[in-house]
């Protein structure tokens, strides 16, 4: 699923451990599993996922799978 200015407008977003629970307003709640501790969470203005890991790594997601590092 690759984000856009809707899924970004339509959820709310909450961190759990290793893991960012993309909640949508009207529906389920999507899960992705980051592998490693998470401390922030972001939309970006170009509608991408900014993730910023406890051991002070950067990834930015363009969807709920792929991501470079920063």
């Amino acid at each position: 699923m690759k984000f856009t200015i809707i899924i970004q407008r339509e959820t709310s977003i909450q961190i759990k451990g290793n893991k960012v629970l993309l909640i949508f307003k009207n529906g389920p709640t999507e899960e992705m599993q980051i592998g490693e501790a998470v401390e922030t969470a972001t939309w970006t203005d170009n509608h991408n996922l900014l993730i910023t890991l406890k051991d002070g790594g950067v990834r930015l997601y363009s969807d709920t799978i792929n991501f470079e590092k920063i």
